[in-house]
């Protein structure tokens, strides 16, 4: 296992590719670290302001320019969307039946330059979309990548079931457009060494 960022991780996973969609779930939520610090990651760590007012506009000119989308479903209580948003974010409020939204996981479209097909990077772990659980705790996180030749049934299936409830749960065009990726794949054979559990 190895000690980094949570943001490391997601740059390293990256690269150079574009990030086209990203969808997020998180129980506890800091909507300005999200927009001030990870948003610039998926967009390619740009060269921007320190100066939060000048970022974002600079950060919603990006978003525009190149037509990203990306949404973050949170539970119901712990965020109020209206209160620090200032980028075209779908934020999710969800409730899960009598308890709350505790998932956190990441679904991420990646398109390679000169290719086709993007690939999918699925990540679960232990971090909210927040300060603290992105760069201060000790969090983990798993990191994996399907594509339409890799897509093991055990985190295939997993991940599209959870796709599909919270697109039930919370519609938004960002799951839309990450269902649409990948609702070709085959699922191939289970990887032994790695699992993805979502109950639903």
């Amino acid at each position: 296992m190895k000690a980094q960022t949570i943001s490391d991780a997601f740059r390293a996973c990256i690269g150079e590719r574009e990030v086209t969609s990203a969808f997020f779930t998180t129980y506890n939520f800091e909507p300005d670290f999200f927009e001030l610090e990870v948003i610039p990651l998926l967009l390619g760590d740009q060269a921007l302001s320190s100066q939060n007012d000048i970022r974002s506009v600079q950060l919603q000119a990006l978003m525009q320019d190149k037509g990203r989308r990306f949404a973050v479903a949170h539970d119901v209580d712990v965020f109020n969307p209206t209160a620090g948003s200032r980028l075209e974010v779908d934020y999710l409020p969800v409730r899960i039946g009598g308890g709350c939204q505790h998932a956190k996981m990441a679904i991420l479209v990646l398109q390679e330059s000169g290719e086709q097909t993007p690939a999918i990077l699925l990540v679960a772990g232990s971090f909210n979309l927040t300060r603290a659980g992105w760069w201060e705790n000790i969090e983990v996180g798993h990191f994996v990548e399907l594509r339409a030749s890799h897509a093991p049934g055990n985190l295939l299936e997993p991940m599209r079931r959870a796709l599909r409830f919270f697109q039930t749960a919370t519609p938004t065009p960002v799951i839309d457009e990450i269902i649409a990726v990948q609702a070709g794949w085959s699922a191939s054979v289970d990887d032994p060494q790695c699992s993805f559990y979502f109950s639903g």
